[in-house]
């Protein structure tokens, strides 16, 4: 079964995957958005099984799920609801913040909980329609891309639940480039560029040294130098390298004392989809980081407000300011000195940024892999990626993370170790589980949307049947790997 798409080009760069399916010797069923024009681009695609997810889905009941809100009487309350095995208070929240962009739900705003209710009852219907579909199809494997909002989640959560495997692929770091994770139950909550635990294994035992290290930090210097990191969401594009000198001198940044740089997480994008949190959510981390930050004038502390926002804004039509300034304004207030801002526009890289700063705070994203392989010290407040690997800071409860920012500058260097276990970890990450395409092109333009550019040079069948990424993912498809993952000789 494939979770399908309702955009061309994101059908057409499906298309790796079905393909490679088919060479594993798997029927491919696609689910698909009910428009008569997007089943024909799967039909003319070849894929001969085609249907709705809906069909399988009871009517939501609002009645049932008017019953359960009775008893939600705050967020957490909400974030924490199952029902029959499956997360659905998690997924009501993620989706409904995307759709609405908040960073909260507000349970006393009578709004929020009518859109609460109803985005409930849909949920459950989502779960019971996904055990339906099951029933009735009994799939080997479950293939889709994002899995935190509704319905994914949902049919997500209900395939763990009985024993069928769940395939995720996403865009990797930079262009022509993908990566595979198999989803069981004892690492549902893990993110999809995490190394599993015999993954890890490999990258401890392979020899390490002056070659794979500048193998590793030329991949990072050239994503960035040509804008491909993390392309999807236009992180780097219109950015370029600063000097330590111009980032000291562009923020006034006092030279006598060391540098933490908060790197923000969108609040309303991707909540609650990995691992467990140590606050309620993406802004309760921020807004107590800042406030930590601002009590602490031993150090220059840095905001960078997440870049994605410039083109997520874009796709969505809208123009606003980003969550985390609203939420400087509305609940931190005026900024001391000796914390400064950087907006999502600025130009500078964050590559540039790691070589005027000290200390990386974050939950779990990217740049905290980056930060530790590069010799900075990293504190994440949240699980489910790359913490507990031996080099970075983490902790068990808010208050251990909040004491520690407020003596933050007694925290000393890394280890030399702990930057190995760290380059090691990025190496797998952006050298050994992305797969390279290599007839079938995917990549984003550097254009206001950071909009899709898919083809595929195959001439042939033949040329299509002997892609190598196509053979590779086939044999990976065929095996009971967590990871797709390839050490270079």
């Amino acid at each position: 079964m494939v979770v399908g798409w309702s955009q061309f080009e994101h059908i057409l760069a499906e298309s790796v995957v079905r393909k490679a399916l088919e060479q594993a010797n798997f029927r491919v069923h696609v689910l698909s958005d009910p428009a008569a024009g997007n089943q024909a681009i799967y039909k003319a695609m070849g894929v001969p099984f085609i249907e709705t997810f809906l069909r399988y889905c009871p009517l939501p009941d609002r009645r049932e799920a008017a019953i359960l809100m009775s008893g939600i009487r705050s967020f957490e309350d909400l974030i924490g609801l199952l029902v029959g095995g499956v997360t659905v208070g998690k997924y009501v929240s993620s989706t409904l913040m995307r759709r609405t962009r908040l960073g909260y739900l507000d349970m006393g705003n009578p709004d929020i909980l009518e859109w609460a209710e109803a985005g409930l009852a849909a949920s459950i219907a989502y779960a019971r329609g996904a055990e339906r579909l099951i029933a009735a199809l009994n799939p080997q494997m479950m293939i889709l891309v994002d899995r935190g909002y509704s319905p994914f989640g949902e049919i997500f959560d209900v395939c763990v639940n009985q024993g069928v495997p769940v395939v995720t692929w996403n865009a990797a770091h930079r262009d022509n480039t993908v990566m595979l994770k198999r989803y069981r139950t004892d690492n549902r909550d893990v993110h999809p560029s995490s190394l599993s635990t015999e993954s890890w294994q490999r990258l401890l035992e392979i020899e390490w040294g002056s070659v794979s290290r500048e193998r590793l930090q030329r991949e990072l210097a050239e994503s960035y130098a040509n804008g491909e990191w993390y392309g999807e969401v236009g992180t780097q594009f219109g950015k370029r390298a600063w000097n330590r000198e111009e980032i000291a001198a562009s923020l006034g940044l006092d030279p006598e004392k060391k540098t933490a740089v908060i790197f923000s997480h969108i609040f309303w994008d991707a909540t609650f989809f990995w691992g467990e949190d140590l606050f309620r959510d993406y802004e309760e981390w921020f807004v107590q980081t800042v406030l930590a930050a601002c009590r602490n004038d031993h150090l220059n502390w840095v905001i960078k407000v997440h870049p994605a926002n410039v083109i997520k804004d874009r796709r969505d039509g809208i123009s606003t300011e980003p969550s985390e300034v609203l939420a400087l304004r509305e609940r931190v207030g005026s900024l001391p000195s000796h914390v400064k801002v950087i907006p999502a526009e600025a130009e500078i890289t964050t590559l540039s940024l790691f070589g005027a700063m000290d200390y990386c705070l974050t939950v779990r994203g990217t740049v905290g892999i980056e930060a530790a392989l590069l010799g900075k010290v990293v504190l994440t407040a949240g699980t489910g990626r790359y913490d507990r690997h031996g080099f970075t800071l983490d902790f068990d409860t808010p208050e251990a993370y909040l004491a520690c920012l407020a003596r933050l500058e007694e925290v000393p260097p890394v280890s030399a170790q702990m930057q190995e276990l760290a380059e090691r970890f990025g190496y797998g990450v952006f050298l050994c589980r992305p797969l390279r395409l290599e007839v079938f092109n995917m990549r984003f333009r550097q254009d206001a949307t950071a909009s899709l550019d898919v083809g595929c040079t195959a001439r042939t069948v033949d040329e299509l049947r002997n892609a190598p990424e196509l053979r590779r993912m086939a044999e990976w498809l065929s095996s009971n790997e967590e990871d797709l993952l390839d050490i270079p000789g």
